[in-house]
């Protein structure tokens, strides 16, 4: 089955716009894929960058008005509509987008103008016969209404929303059997479409392929805005892409439509606990544990952490809550079969409020054993392994962040510096792998470049098939996986750093590598793991110095000439 496309956004210039160069062309589609996946905030900021360096262009205006329109502010859209049309009357995509802004701001005389203008250049349209119906009866002309929708059906036979809205002109009318054949009629084309978006949608997540993904969805809520799983998934495609805030209007439209969605409260719950919203997150979970009492949502409910703790006393309440829920599940024998699936977290923000976490971590991870033994999986050549004398050590370095992230940044250097006589190097990146330049670098300086699997069971046949001698942790607590992974015994010696600069309380983790002038006498104590301590050296990593970028100026971002700035380069927890 082939992916449908999505409505055209933009269109070619047609007579009497002015021509656009090659490169400003492909520019603007660019954008315009990028406003049909949803992705408007950078989309605005790169076409004040275009209407900065061009000024105002016909198309540019266009752009931006679908996509203000289409995150929600209809007034900004209205404005950059008019400006398009004024610059060029002749695109009746341009005059259907001033439509839809009128009509969302409630001018509907100016939207059957602006509709009108778009027929005139183009009859064939269906979708603006519908638009101009819905004004039209919105006004009290169902007469005129219903004119339209029989256009719209005369061009598209199978359009539900030709059918559905000519349905309700004629009950208007009293005419209560011929607006049930449309209705019936309508709902059946729409279930149909649905159900076949629905299906590419589902296939595309499954590939990981998360901004077709999320084209889709928008598709399947635009044609059925009442469809709580197409809202459900439209926003686990956007939270895979990072895009958290639209994920959790899109989590919270769902459970508005069907409250019994777990799946949906789950995600939700987890999107909050990213944006630091501690109560909400603890109220979502206890509202999915009402649904379905599942042990990996009661083990995941009990590591979540506020992002940023309100107080001193906050922080000693949330800790004393997780000491407690790990207590309850210890006592309750919890089980859990996949974690990295059913738990998906870890307690990352222990390590942010400045307090001795061995104890605490060291009786998660026992929680986390007790709850899935299976975890303490040992690779094969463990039992047999006999050292390495004669031939190089293998060395695995694994991360799921081996691109441009703080971890690619402290893992390069060492695939490219480590003495080739005595290590063979291995890179073991996890899904969903990143191709930039940082990634790039380290895969072609390593030895031996692994794309691991997704599931965890999968990783581990996977990593302990290269029956390494040492396998090196980049980070361990920032995601779940490696979290998860870490408790099993895939080579002989096991070891992180400070990527994610805190003990594991893992019992399969051997050394923790930092330095001694970042450690106070008693170190060896806050740690599971045996501290190395590597001698006088200033970093723990081996940086490149970064070719710097002085193009931009402060007018660019707003930002005022004759003032001191000061900037905190950081993340806020």
């Amino acid at each position: 089955m082939s992916t449908p496309r999505p409505p055209t956004l933009f269109t070619t210039p047609q007579a009497g716009q002015p021509a656009i160069p090659v490169q400003l062309d492909a520019l603007f589609a660019a954008l315009a894929e990028q406003i049909n996946a949803g992705n408007f905030v950078p989309v605005r900021r790169m076409l004040d960058d275009v209407s900065a360096s061009i000024g105002r262009h016909p198309v540019a205006e266009h752009l931006y008005a679908q996509a203000c329109l289409l995150s929600g502010d209809p007034a900004t859209a209205l404005e950059h509509a008019r400006v398009s049309v004024a610059l060029s009357d002749s695109d009746p995509a341009a005059w259907y987008t001033l439509g839809r802004a009128c009509k969302s701001i409630g001018e509907l005389d100016s939207a059957i103008f602006a509709y009108r203008r778009a027929l005139a250049l183009d009859p064939k349209l269906a979708a603006i016969h519908i638009s101009l119906g819905i004004a039209q009866r919105a006004t009290g002309d169902v007469r005129a209404a219903m004119e339209s929708y029989h256009a719209a059906l005369v061009l598209n036979p199978d359009s539900p929303e030709a059918h559905r809205n000519l349905a309700n002109a004629l009950a208007q009318l009293g005419q209560e059997d011929q607006a049930a054949l449309h209705f019936e009629r309508g709902n059946e084309v729409l279930r149909d479409q649905v159900l076949e978006l629905a299906e590419v949608g589902n296939d595309q997540l499954d590939k990981q392929k998360y901004h077709e993904a999320a084209v889709t969805y928008r598709r399947i809520t635009d044609l059925a805005p009442g469809f709580a799983p197409g809202w459900s998934n439209f926003g686990t495609a956007l939270h895979k892409l990072e895009r958290l805030d639209e994920a959790a209007l899109c989590y919270e439209r769902a459970i508005a439509l069907d409250p019994t969605l777990v799946a949906s409260l789950n995600n939700l719950g987890n999107v909050q606990m990213h944006r630091g919203q501690y109560r909400q997150m603890i109220d979502t979970f206890d509202k999915a544990l009402n649904l379905q009492r599942s042990d990996g949502l009661r083990v995941r409910s009990a590591v979540a952490l506020p992002a940023i703790p309100d107080s001193l006393m906050h922080i000693g309440e949330v800790r004393a809550r997780l000491e407690r829920k790990v207590d309850e599940l210890l006592v309750d024998r919890a089980t859990v079969v996949t974690p990295d699936v059913e738990v998906d977290a870890t307690t990352f923000y222990l390590s942010y409020h400045g307090i001795d976490n061995l104890s605490l971590q060291t009786k998660v991870a026992r929680m986390h054993v007790a709850c899935c033994p299976s975890l303490q999986w040992e690779a094969p050549h463990i039992a047999e392994w006999g050292g390495v004398a004669g031939r190089r050590i293998r060395i695995g370095l694994i991360s799921k962040f081996l691109h441009s992230h703080s971890i690619g940044r402290t893992t390069s250097g060492l695939v490219a510096e480590l003495d080739r006589s005595r290590f063979e190097v291995f890179t073991l990146h996890l899904p969903p792998v990143r191709d930039d330049h940082l990634s790039q670098f380290i895969r072609e300086r390593a030895d031996t470049v692994v794309v691991l699997p997704e599931s965890l069971l999968a990783i581990r046949e996977r990593i302990a098939g290269l029956e390494l001698d040492i396998l090196f942790y980049q980070d361990i607590g920032m995601e779940s996986t490696t979290y998860f992974l870490a408790f099993s015994r895939l080579a002989p010696v096991q070891c992180l750093s400070f990527g994610h600069p805190e003990t594991t309380g893992i019992p399969n983790m051997d050394w923790f590598v930092s330095g001694d002038l970042y450690e106070p006498a008693d170190s060896q104590s806050h740690y599971s793991e045996r501290l190395h301590l590597l001698e006088n050296a200033g970093t723990l990593a081996y940086y490149y110095r970064p070719e710097l970028k002085l193009e931009a100026s402060r007018a660019r971002y707003g930002l005022p000439d004759e003032v001191t700035l000061y900037v905190c380069p950081q993340t806020l927890f």
